[in-house]
């Protein structure tokens, strides 16, 4: 059961020797009741090319901690085409 509205996500790594590595701690949050996700301090410093996309196209993966809700379809990320609020980027110039 949540007890809050609202949720605080990390960004975080992996070392080698399995030590998570926190890297930005308030990276945004995500509403529990309507779903909305908003990366509000999120800086990509690179992006890694693959075989799926165009160059220098961010993705963004979606992984449960665990399986509570399984999702419809495998589908646990959408992205609403008509919804013009389902995504909106901000840019914001790093003057470090």
């Amino acid at each position: 059961r949540l007890e809050a509205k609202y949720g605080v996500l990390r960004t975080f790594y992996y070392k080698d020797n399995g030590e998570k590595v926190i890297v930005n701690s308030t990276a945004g949050t995500i509403n529990y009741d309507t779903g909305v996700v908003v990366l509000s301090s999120v800086r990509p410093s690179a992006v890694i090319t693959n075989n799926f996309y165009d160059s220098n196209i961010l993705t963004v993966s979606v992984v449960p901690d665990s399986e509570i809700i399984p999702p419809l379809r495998n589908r646990i990320l959408t992205i609403e085409e008509g919804n013009s609020q389902s995504i909106q980027l901000e840019l914001v110039a790093d003057t470090k």
